[in-house]
């Protein structure tokens, strides 16, 4: 069983922005995530639906609609950044 992953405009917007060899990373993981939304590296955020998986210093934030089997890109984000303005993002 595998999940639709689709990006949000502010996350497909950061990942254009980004080098060869960081976008190919970020990439990767998004890759894994249409097997399996919820790797061992995954977590929930607190008052959220959201999760987080680590990619380097980037964080991907997303939502999961199983019923769908859909993953939603919220955003890409440095790991520094990732966590001051998620109440934005959601």
């Amino acid at each position: 069983m595998t999940y639709e992953v689709h990006l949000h405009k502010s996350a497909l917007k950061t990942l254009k922005k980004m080098d060869g060899t960081l976008r190919r990373c970020i990439l990767n993981k998004i890759e894994h995530l249409k097997r399996d939304p919820r790797p061992y590296d995954c977590k929930k955020l607190s008052g959220s639906d959201m999760y987080r998986v680590r990619s380097g210093n980037f964080r991907i934030l997303y939502t999961i609609e199983d019923k769908k089997l859909i993953v939603l890109i919220v955003a890409i984000r440095d790991r520094k950044e990732a966590y001051k303005t998620r109440q934005s993002v959601a």
